[in-house]
């Protein structure tokens, strides 16, 4: 299974249309593969756009390129 997350920038938190594609692209031409099973936004906050995130996941997923969504927020305790 291919997982990345998104929405972390350097210094900053960045969860507009235009960054979750650039980071999709960036991470399938890390992996060197055509599609990610799971994308994960990283720590998403009351700022978020909804419809923006949406927007964004509805072409990533009917251009093949992610399979599925999640969020990823705070570590599991051990």
């Amino acid at each position: 299974m291919l997982q990345s997350k998104c929405g972390i920038r350097k210094g900053e938190f960045d969860f507009s249309k235009q960054h979750i594609l650039e980071a999709v692209e960036g991470s399938l031409k890390r992996l060197g593969t055509e599609y990610l099973d799971v994308l994960l936004l990283h720590r998403p906050d009351a700022l978020v756009e909804p419809a923006e995130v949406a927007e964004a996941f509805g072409s990533l997923q009917s251009s093949g390129k992610v399979r599925a969504f999640g969020v990823a927020t705070e570590p599991v305790p051990d």
